[in-house]
């Protein structure tokens, strides 16, 4: 079985979808496609649920009994929304692998940090051995624009 994974790491739901990937048959080939849901959102003309006060509020209820019903560590980001671009870059400069999504993920969603402190991403970026300037190289915009311009998502509206 083949499996194509879109995701944002801004998602509490993404990062509970990770754990929820490891029921899989362990066959199962997983294919990680980062995307820019803020990207997403605007061209459907949509506000995140962290942008509407009452979503949010929901949402976030939402997640800590959602970790709790399934044993999942959570920790609410000191920061939510947070522009989860450097993390989508990181994770393409790291290979797109489930141990580099997985640690980009658990230090957002588990530590209670802020994604917008230059050393998160940082230290992040040292962790999984990606010189941070290769986050802003040409060849990882250029796969995360691709990625992003797959056509289940250039419908028009």
């Amino acid at each position: 079985m083949s499996v194509v994974w879109y995701f944002d790491f801004v998602s509490p739901y993404a990062y509970f979808g990770l754990h929820t990937l490891a029921r899989l048959p362990e066959d199962t080939h997983i294919e990680y496609r980062p995307i820019l849901f803020a990207g997403l959102l605007k061209h459907w003309g949509q506000k995140g649920p962290a942008e509407i006060a009452p979503k949010r509020k929901w949402t976030y209820r939402s997640c800590i009994w959602l970790a709790r019903q399934n044993q999942i560590p959570f920790r609410m980001p000191a920061a939510h929304p947070f522009n989860s671009l450097a993390f989508l870059r990181l994770a393409i400069a790291a290979g797109n692998s489930r141990t580099a999504i997985q640690t980009i993920f658990e230090a957002l969603w588990t530590t209670g940090t802020n994604p917008a402190d230059p050393p998160v991403i940082e230290q992040l970026a040292n962790q999984l051995g990606v010189p941070v300037e290769r986050l802003g190289d040409a060849r990882v915009n250029v796969l995360l624009l691709n990625l992003a311009l797959d056509e289940r998502f250039t419908v028009s509206k």
